[in-house]
């Protein structure tokens, strides 16, 4: 059976029927409209996420500072799509983790970071210092990525 699309108020919804669609419309509009939307900034050295929810796509967070370009405006690329703030707060602590790492250091960065995705991270900044020090000893890309691989299988 083929799947009823249609816009409802602004809304996207599907369903095999166009009443199941209007339902399904209903059924997102309800849910735009409940809950915060109160935005916030989260902010490791000189790296800052904003978390913003939007009407159709739930909760996002942009990058809106970085070293180089300092305050960014918010038309480069956005994550989330998620109904949990929760969910794109972690993303977004996790992502942040990463990018700091050289600017802040490993233990601050993984502070930063949700305590069930350190492990993770601890291998990531393993393979991320084992590649910059074998591209700083002049190993090539190829070579300092496999020592970068050995290092980070190593890490528990």
């Amino acid at each position: 059976m083929a799947t009823v699309r249609i816009e409802y108020y602004g809304m996207d919804g599907a369903g095999p029927t166009v009443t199941a669609a209007k339902a399904d419309a209903s059924r997102k509009i309800e849910r735009a409209l409940s809950g915060s939307y109160a935005p916030s900034i989260l902010r490791l050295g000189p790296w800052a996420a904003l978390l913003y929810r939007e009407a159709r796509s739930g909760w996002i967070y942009a990058l809106v500072a970085t070293p180089e370009e300092g305050l960014r405006d918010l038309s480069g690329c956005t994550m989330g799509d998620s109904e949990c703030r929760a969910d794109v707060e972690r993303r977004a602590r996790h992502h942040l983790a990463q990018l700091a790492q050289f600017d802040m250091g490993d233990e601050a960065a993984l502070a930063f970071a949700h305590k069930d995705d350190r492990a993770e991270l601890r291998r990531y900044f393993a393979w991320q210092t084992e590649c910059k020090a074998a591209m700083d000893a002049g190993c090539s890309e190829a070579q300092a990525r496999e020592r970068a691989a050995r290092a980070s299988c190593a890490i528990a």
